[in-house]
């Protein structure tokens, strides 16, 4: 699914790569204590994906709450980099 997400986007099919990316969101449980650390960063993976798919679409609030989601989840680098870039958005309205 995450890889079919991929694959959409690069397409340009943003709609067909959020459907993807949000299955493999809803594959995991909520309850994060009990998902392994792999399974922990494909889903902050496929909220990242989300982020940068909702703001190619310029819907930049779910975009940030995607980051966001993305951040809380794994804190890396290349999530805060698209969280701030989001969060710039909203700063230059």
């Amino acid at each position: 699914m995450m890889d079919e997400g991929i694959q959409f986007y690069e397409y340009e099919q943003f709609d067909n790569a959020i459907r993807e990316f949000k299955r493999v969101v809803h594959l995991f449980s909520k309850d994060i204590s009990a998902l392994s650390q792999d399974d922990i960063e494909l889903l902050s993976q496929a909220h990242h994906n989300l982020a940068i798919t909702y703001a190619k679409k310029g819907w930049d609030k779910e975009a940030q709450i995607e980051a966001q989601k993305s951040w809380d989840l794994d804190p890396t680098p290349k999530h805060r980099e698209v969280l701030e870039s989001i969060n710039n958005r909203f700063l230059e309205k």
